[in-house]
C-alpha cells in the first residue's frame, strides 16, 4: 500500500451533502460500490493475487467519480495517473473525494518508482497489522 497526500484540501461535508442530494440518480453505482466491499473481502482472504485487489480498487475509483462531478480534478485525475505510470496496479482516493489522501496498491518492486514519481508530495507509511488501523506519531 502506498498512501500520499495530494495537497488539495476541501471541504467534504459540502461533497457529501451534493452527493445526497443525487442518490437516487447514483443508486446503481452506490449498490455496485456495496458489492466491491465484499468482493474485496474475500480477495484479502483469499489466496487471489493482489494484483486483483488493485484492479478492484481501481473500478471502485472510476464509480465514485460517477457520484458528482467535485468527487474529482484534473489535478487529482492528473495525480491518480502519475500512480497508475508509475507502477501500480490500482487506488482510489480516500474519503469524500475532492481531495485529501490517494492510496494505491502496489507491487514491492515498484514501491521506489512510486515514491520518485510523489517526491513532491507527502507519503504516508502503512503497515497493516492484526490490531487494525491505529494513529503513530514518530
Amino acid at each position: 500500500m502506498f498512501l500520499v497526500f495530494t495537497g488539495v484540501k476541501r471541504r467534504a461535508h459540502e461533497l457529501e451533502a451534493r452527493k445526497i442530494r443525487n442518490m437516487d440518480a447514483n443508486r446503481g453505482h452506490l449498490q455496485r460500490m456495496r458489492q466491491m466491499v465484499d468482493q474485496g473481502y474475500s480477495l484479502l482472504a483469499s489466496a487471489q493475487l493482489l494484483s486483483q485487489f488493485g484492479a478492484l480498487l481501481h473500478e471502485a475509483w472510476m464509480a465514485k467519480r460517477c457520484l458528482d462531478g467535485c468527487v474529482t480534478s484534473p489535478e487529482i485525475d492528473s495525480l491518480y495517473e502519475r500512480g497508475i505510470v508509475a507502477g501500480a496496479w490500482g487506488g482510489k482516493l480516500l474519503g469524500a473525494g475532492g481531495g485529501g489522501f490517494l492510496l494505491f496498491v502496489v507491487p514491492p518492486e515498484k514501491r521506489l518508482k512510486l515514491t520518485a514519481a510523489f517526491a513532491d508530495k507527502h507519503e504516508i507509511r502503512v503497515r497493516i497489522s492484526a490490531p487494525g488501523s491505529q494513529i503513530i506519531f514518530q
